[in-house]
């Protein structure tokens, strides 16, 4: 049995070590290129009342969906479904995690086809929906591996997870990815005794995440705008709508399903 624990752990390890190394291939550059000529086209398609709108809403909406995201699900039933997996320890809280993770991906599809048909009017629905889905994807995903999301400072970490998780092309993740690593560092640290909340607090402040949010927020506005300019056209809307929504949902419960491992893996290991 310790062998098989042994092998698992390892196994989690490599796959942690692939994700992070994983650059886009050829499918993806492709679709990339597709991607951006979309945006461009979409520059001159969507008012730019409408974009400024959406800014807006995406912005609002990423402060109070972190705020709220932690009482959009039951900690307790989450930490009973981790609980009653039969397998144990890591493993347990992988298959709970991997389970949310479809869920999501599920409601995403749903609720991007159903703003999709709406065209241009169901954006400013679809949007702030999808960020919702996308935080307590991260919420409960963290709660699997034993991570309390009503602290200030694992919210924290879950907007950084956002971030990663959306992040376009392998260059931002690799920026993105830095934030996440000296965050996951210092709530280690804190985990550990060796940093007291406020000292903890003080270290992510001097971060500036609150500028990066500003910027972030905007930049993910404009990415969505564009990328889903295409459901303002009638009849594809609904499928653009589902197929990006989740692709999202898909990438944001990678990243956290990831990083959330990362740091339980190093929690196990204990101080070093």
């Amino acid at each position: 049995m310790a062998a098989s624990k042994d092998g698992y752990l390892a196994k989690a390890r490599l796959e942690i070590r692939d994700w992070e190394a994983a650059k886009p291939g050829y499918v993806s550059h492709v679709a990339d290129f597709v991607l951006n000529s979309v945006e461009r086209l979409s520059a001159g398609v969507i008012p730019p009342h409408a974009q400024t709108k959406i800014e807006r809403s995406v912005a609002n909406a990423i402060v109070e969906l972190q705020r709220v995201a932690k009482d959009s699900f039951n900690a307790d039933d989450t930490r009973a479904l981790v609980k009653a997996q039969k397998a144990k320890g890591l493993e347990a809280m992988d298959l709970a995690a991997q389970e949310y993770w479809n869920q999501h991906l599920a409601l995403a599809a749903v609720e991007g086809g159903a703003t999709g048909v709406a065209g241009l009017a169901g954006l400013a629905i679809d949007v702030p929906t999808l960020l919702g889905l996308a935080l307590r994807a991260i919420h409960q995903i963290g709660t699997c591996y034993g991570y309390d999301l009503s602290d200030p400072l694992e919210r924290e970490y879950a907007l950084q997870v956002l971030r990663l998780g959306s992040s376009g092309n392998v260059q931002v993740k690799i920026k993105f990815s830095v934030s996440v690593n000296e965050l996951e560092l210092i709530l280690r640290e804190r985990s550990w005794k060796r940093l007291s909340d406020d000292q903890a607090r003080r270290q992510i402040n001097r971060m500036s995440l609150l500028l990066a949010l500003r910027q972030f927020a905007k930049t993910l506005a404009l990415q969505l705008l564009r990328r889903k300019a295409l459901q303002i056209i009638p009849v594809t809307g609904a499928l653009v709508g589902a197929g990006f929504n989740a692709q999202f949902l898909n990438d944001v419960c990678r990243a956290a399903y990831m990083s959330y491992r990362r740091r339980k893996l190093a929690d196990l290991e204990g101080p070093q």
